[in-house]
């Protein structure tokens, strides 16, 4: 009976092996941490790392176009050049300063992204218009580039197709990938546009016969500070930055982006936004085959109140063909004065900024001396209430700068006919 167990002697193992069970459990949890340490240490150097090699490729990309503004504004200095020659240095330096423009606002913008403080504006988009001005930009470098065409594919033609997002950031993203398109495609074509996926979901597209991304590499490009193809010897330039911008931007607008591709056969990077069930008409879709439009307002006559003289001549272009009658007004009291001594205009068009008196309380004064002159608004404020604004100050229509032409004889046609 030597060896039974008291009741002791067994509360007193079981002590023991708990005992034992804790210093064990304490040992797991100590590995694990050590090993989540040395992988969050792994991390931070492969990040210092990555960021090392990213200023490195910087301080070459930005002392580059650098290297040639400076370089070329000490030769327009000399005395013996031709007028041609000076013409080609000056586009040197103009080139060069783009660029380097774009990679500092590709840095400004990742500093932005980093320290959470990239903002989003939404506002009414009109989309045809502002892809129409994306295709004007890039089909200098496309004439440039004589061996790609560059297509515009927009599922719907009308001008006034719009959701509720930010133009100014939609417009960044199709900059950052079109700039892609063109750095990684020799020949072929780059194609961009979009489709309407369903009542709540436009779906974006940039497509291009270049070079390819391998599959493994899909998730890698969108990454901060990664490049699919980087090396010290890269055959393209560039930040390696666009693609982490625009993911970012895509998904501040609460969409998503994501590539499809072949290598060597070509890319297709998508991506959606949210379009909160806007009702596409028939009539809109019937419209969309016949953008061409031929108007005659000789017997209109219309007040154009903008100080400034390039915003003027742009609109007076745009208007020359319809043969209406225009009257111009360099501020908002000249706008208000002339209104006083012509009683048949037929509807103003008012910039809301202006000198001496701004748009807003001309409108206000206006209103007093003709209260059914129809006003629409001309503004560069994108702001989302200005709309509102406008509406409530007296104004018929809303049209945001710059000004789609296409979208503006629409819009004035509405009232002129």
């Amino acid at each position: 009976m030597g060896n039974t167990l008291t009741y002791e002697d067994i509360e007193q193992k079981i002590k023991e092996l708990e005992y034992k069970n804790k210093i064990l459990s304490s040992k797991n949890t100590l590995y694990e941490k050590l090993e989540q340490a040395e992988k969050t240490i792994k991390e931070v150097e492969d990040s210092n790392k990555l960021k090392t090699s990213f200023l490195i490729n910087m301080s070459h990309e930005i002392r580059t176009p650098l290297n040639s503004i400076i370089g070329f504004s000490n030769l327009l200095a000399g005395p013996d050049l031709t007028l041609s020659q000076k013409n080609e240095y000056i586009n040197y330096i103009i080139s060069n300063s783009n660029t380097l423009l774009h990679l500092l606002d590709d840095i400004i913008n990742i500093s932005r992204i980093e320290a959470g403080q990239l903002t989003i504006d939404k506002t009414e988009c009109y989309i045809n218009g502002l892809l129409g001005e994306i295709f004007t930009n890039f089909s200098k470098i496309s004439k440039n580039k004589k061996n790609i065409e560059l297509k515009l594919n927009p599922f719907l033609k009308v001008q006034d197709f719009s959701i509720f997002s930010d133009p100014v950031r939609i417009k960044q993203i199709f900059t950052n990938l079109l700039d892609n398109a063109f750095k990684y495609t020799k020949s072929g074509y780059i194609e961009f546009g979009y489709t309407i996926k369903d009542k709540e979901t436009i779906r974006f597209f940039v497509k291009d016969t270049g070079v390819g991304i391998p599959k493994d590499k899909f998730e890698i490009i969108f990454e901060m500070f990664k490049q699919a193809n980087y090396s010290a010897t890269k055959e393209y330039d560039g930040s390696g930055l666009g693609l982490a911008i625009s993911k970012k931007l895509v998904e501040l607008l609460d969409g998503k982006i994501w590539v499809e591709s072949i290598v060597d056969k070509g890319s297709t990077f998508y991506f959606t936004l949210p379009w909160k069930s806007y009702e596409v008409s028939e009539k809109e879709i019937a419209a969309s085959n016949n953008i061409e439009k031929i108007y005659n307002w000789k017997d209109k006559k219309i007040l154009i109140a903008e100080d400034i003289d390039s915003n003027y001549r742009f609109v007076e272009a745009t208007l020359r063909h319809t043969k209406v009658n225009l009257l111009r007004a360099n501020d908002g009291k000249q706008a208000v004065r002339i209104c006083k001594l012509v009683d048949d205009i037929d509807l103003i068009l008012m910039d809301i900024r202006m000198p001496i008196m701004n748009g807003y309380d001309a409108i206000y004064l206006i209103k007093k001396i003709n209260k059914d002159i129809p006003i629409i608004a001309l503004t560069a404020y994108a702001n989302q209430g200005e709309k509102e604004k406008s509406l409530n100050a007296g104004c018929i229509g809303y049209i945001q700068k710059p000004i789609k032409p296409k979208l503006l004889l629409s819009i004035l046609n509405n009232y002129l006919v």
